[in-house]
């Protein structure tokens, strides 16, 4: 499961996998999440199965941190099955 912050904007909703560096925008709450876990399983592609390195807000790196304004919300979620036929 991968740190994910979310936050919501004046017209839409963002999130930030930061150990991945995913970014990804959506109208509503539900659909970001299910694109981030896209996101996350398509920046997993290919990649050895490890652990996530990040694990809490305590872990990221100073720059970010000092971005947070209390406001955004942490969520941890799974990559989504990627489905090899059309």
């Amino acid at each position: 499961m991968h740190l994910t912050i979310i936050n919501s904007g004046k017209r839409n909703w963002n999130a930030l996998v930061p150990e991945l560096h995913c970014i990804v925008t959506a109208p509503d709450r539900e659909e970001l999440l299910k694109l981030v876990s896209e996101s996350i399983a398509v920046a997993l592609e290919g990649v050895p199965i490890t652990a996530p390195k990040i694990r809490s807000v305590t872990e990221l790196s100073p720059g970010l941190k000092g971005e947070l304004d209390g406001s955004e919300e942490i969520v941890f979620l799974k990559p989504a099955s990627l489905n090899p036929s059309f």
